[in-house]
């Protein structure tokens, strides 16, 4: 047998290579040089494609099946960074498509890529391993046995699996498994396994198969498709469900559910097909030595997928080992019902005091991030999230757009009546007392002091939860139809659980408000201390095997996913809160024709040097060096570009370094790290106290700087002002002296809508001798020198 692989885009000589299969004397597979050149980018050992090859040729696909595939392909596009340095995504010309340009290898990375949405690419190589094994060994081929077939490596096959992961990400199949693999009913999926003790109350991570039966199950499954067999019965736990979702989305079967229990043995629970159609594979949930025989399913073979962690013992297990773990995407129609389950109808049950608890948290975020009077300085220090939708009633109406589950008529109506409380101390009581009085109702082993006697979430700790998901994803933007892990919804959920404790076991008891804001977690170690690392988490899965210089990059790649900051898309937004928007797209970063795993600043960040969450009030500031004022002069009128360079890591992992570098006449005059900017814009925003409406307490800061720049004759694009005791930096420039500030300055204070005078006074009124004010860059085209109010 025979066949080319050849790329649409490329040239057209041929490099042709032997595959002894021992089938035929030998495979002849013509490959195109410009695709062998793709496979080395990808990692991918051309044997170990060549195997996929043939075996793919063996894989009977369901027209619609074969049709779901390629119609996910097509989705996939790809978005260009400043500059047009950067490709982010999957376009046309990446060199994953030589994985799926021939078509026996496009079956056979379709169904890969399926394996890699519900396991991880270890666990996903071990299959696929123990497929091809059994491929070649069975009668699959009519052939007879073939076990002298040469297996690629572990390694190969797990690089082979990383190259399939996130081709189906923003399709259908992973939340279809998700679907079918929830009727085990196992409380949770968990961040690893662990073992199953008697009388333990917490919730069980998912039961898996070894992988093995699993490969047996799919080798089923495909010569059912085939035809080689009539019926196939499946029991056992979780997997059953992923194999179920293969069989319907890629081949296009007549398969059957049933939950298998002493109380119910016949508990058909989805179907496929109307009657008088027969189910072609039947999958039954049970684990094993439970429930009733199971003697009435007719069938040709019979596979029982045993639950290994079922023989775990506490030494058994690694922590954390997420290899053992299955799971898919939920979507967000029906995030939190399918992750949190009765405890979440439970919650909703509770309208009263949830939209109590949501809205007057709303409303309290507002105050936080309007700085109004009353609030803990603090909570404006360590508060990084300024988005339009993180607060107020535009917090509200995001929370119910994104998890359409809250979208209850009663449950709105308490939540957009506790948002209007007038004042910040009456949204705080309004929130601590609805969270205590869902504790008093609450079962769990926090809130229940004599213990619990079932496995459920916290009520509390729940509605923590859903307000730190609106805060979050309100700075994140996920391509369309790409929904997050249920894993990493459980994960972050899992964050919020043991600073609950804190607030109840302290004493005096914790602010549960503090727990969710962002002086809750004041370290840089913490799961949720960037936006970028919460979309990482919730899209990826609990797990990042990331090295630490990347947890603060600027873009980032992982398990077939990429994240990058709008920054790199356009670095001259006048709002620069917008800089800081994380999107999430499925694919790769590509610069030129090869992948690259991670994008970073050439100089340490804030986060990644951890004095992000570190700085204090008391801080002395010092006066602003005049090579810094001379700089952002200097640069007023340059243009920006985006440079890259490339560099490898300890892990002889190759990434970029980025910088945004000023240039006039091919000169290049400074450069910038783009990671740093929307850092110190976070940390320098949200920090002023301004009535809009006169700002009367304002008025003699107004007159003080409208004095002293009158005295001087060319103030723009920064000056320095004397106010009372404290001498203030300016900055009131186009976009290339703005992102020189941003990058120079010691921790400015950022202007979004706040008029100069305010943003003064708050400096001095902070005890600042020396500090910096940034006004946004939209302000200098629309406001002369002796104006003060900035509009929006």
């Amino acid at each position: 047998m025979s066949g080319t692989v050849a790329a649409p885009n490329h040239g057209n000589s041929l490099f042709q290579f032997t595959l002894d299969g021992g089938i035929a004397g030998s495979s002849i597979i013509g490959i195109a040089t410009s695709v062998l050149y793709d496979l080395h980018v990808l990692d991918v050992d051309v044997a170990t494609l060549a195997l996929g090859h043939l075996v793919g040729q063996h894989l009977q696909f369901g027209v619609e099946g074969y049709r779901r595939f390629k119609d996910a392909l097509e989705k996939h596009t790809a978005h260009s960074t400043w500059s047009n340095l950067l490709s982010i995504g999957l376009g046309k010309t990446s060199p994953i498509r030589a994985l799926t340009n021939q078509d026996s290898c496009c079956r056979f990375t379709a169904l890969a890529a399926c394996l890699v949405e519900v396991y991880t690419t270890s666990k996903a190589a071990e299959i696929v391993t123990n497929f091809c094994h059994l491929f070649f060994s069975s009668d699959f081929l009519k052939q007879g046995g073939h076990a002298d077939v040469k297996l690629p490596g572990p390694l190969a096959m797990k690089l082979l699996m990383e190259s399939c992961t996130g081709l189906l990400s923003s399709a259908n199949f992973s939340t279809c498994a998700e679907t079918y693999m929830s009727f085990d009913e196992e409380a949770s999926i968990g961040r690893h396994v662990w073992p199953r003790l008697k009388y333990d109350t917490r919730a069980h991570s998912r039961g898996v198969a070894d992988p093995n039966t699993i490969a047996r199950a799919l080798l089923a499954v495909a010569q059912l498709a085939k035809g080689d067999m009539r019926k196939v019965t499946l029991i056992g736990v979780a997997d059953i469900g992923a194999i179920a979702a293969i069989a319907i989305w890629l081949f296009d079967l007549r398969v059957a559910i049933y939950q298998h229990t002493s109380e119910d043995p016949d508990a058909l629970r989805f179907k496929n097909f109307d009657e008088p159609e027969e189910a072609q594979l039947t999958v039954i949930y049970r684990r094993a030595n439970t429930g009733p025989p199971i003697e009435q399913f007719e069938s040709t073979i019979r596979i029982t997928l045993l639950d290994i962690t079922e023989v775990f013992t506490g030494k058994d297990v690694p922590p954390p080992n997420a290899d053992y773990l299955v799971g898919g995407r939920v979507s967000w129609d029906h995030a939190l019902s399918n992750t949190f389950g009765e405890t979440f109808e439970s919650l909703l049950r509770q309208s009263t005091l949830v939209g109590k608890a949501v809205g007057s948290a709303a409303r309290v975020f507002s105050a936080i991030h309007n700085a109004e009077k009353g609030v803990n300085r603090d909570w404006l220090r360590r508060n990084t999230i300024h988005f339009n939708t993180s607060h107020g009633p535009d917090l509200i109406m995001f929370l119910l757009r994104r998890f359409p589950e809250l979208n209850k008529p009663k449950l709105k109506g308490f939540m957009l009546a506790s948002v209007r409380i007038s004042s910040f101390q009456e949204a705080q009581d309004a929130f601590e007392d609805a969270m205590h009085k869902l504790a008093e109702l609450c079962s769990c082993k926090i809130c229940c002091k004599k213990g619990q006697n079932r496995v459920t979430f916290c009520l509390v700790t729940l509605t923590a939860a859903i307000l730190r998901f609106g805060r979050m994803l309100s700075g994140i933007i996920p391509e369309e139809g790409l929904f997050p892990k249920r894993a990493g919804v459980e994960f972050l959920y899992g964050v919020q659980m043991p600073r609950m404790k804190t607030a109840s076991a302290s004493q005096p008891p914790l602010d549960i408000l503090t727990t969710i804001i962002e002086s809750g977690h004041g370290f840089p170690h913490n799961p949720d201390v960037s936006i970028t690392r919460v979309a990482r988490f919730l899209f990826s899965g609990p797990d990042p095997k990331l090295e630490d210089p990347v947890k603060a990059a600027t873009a980032i790649t992982e398990d077939g996913i990429c994240y990058y900051l709008d920054i790199l898309r356009d670095p001259l937004q006048h709002n620069p809160i917008n800089l800081s928007h994380v999107v999430v797209v499925p694919g790769r970063i590509q610069h030129g024709s090869r992948l690259f795993q991670w994008v970073c600043d050439s100089k340490p960040t804030l986060l990644d040097q951890g004095i992000l969450h570190k700085m204090t009030e008391d801080n002395v500031r010092p006066p602003t060096p005049k090579k810094y004022l001379q700089a952002i002069k200097q640069v007023s009128g340059f243009g920006v570009e985006l440079n890259l360079t490339e560099r490898v890591s300890d892990s002889r992992k190759e990434f970029l370094e980025v910088c945004l570098a000023l240039v006039q006449d091919s000169s290049v005059l400074d450069r910038i790290g783009p990671r740093s900017i929307v850092d110190y814009v976070c940390q320098g925003a949200g920090r002023v106290t301004c009535e809009r409406n006169g700002c009367v307490a304002s008025q003699l800061t107004k007159e003080s700087i409208e004095s002293e720049m009158a005295k001087l004759t060319d103030p723009w694009p920064v000056c320095i002002v004397p106010v009372g005791d404290s001498q203030v930096t300016i900055v009131n420039g186009d976009h290339a002296s703005t992102l020189v500030a941003y990058s120079c300055l010691f921790r400015p204070l950022v202007a979004r809508t706040e008029c100069l005078a305010c943003c003064a006074r708050a400096g001095c009124d902070m005890g600042w001798r020396h500090f910096s004010v940034i006004l946004p860059t939209a302000s200098r085209l629309i406001m002369p020198i002796g104006t003060l109010r900035i509009e929006e």
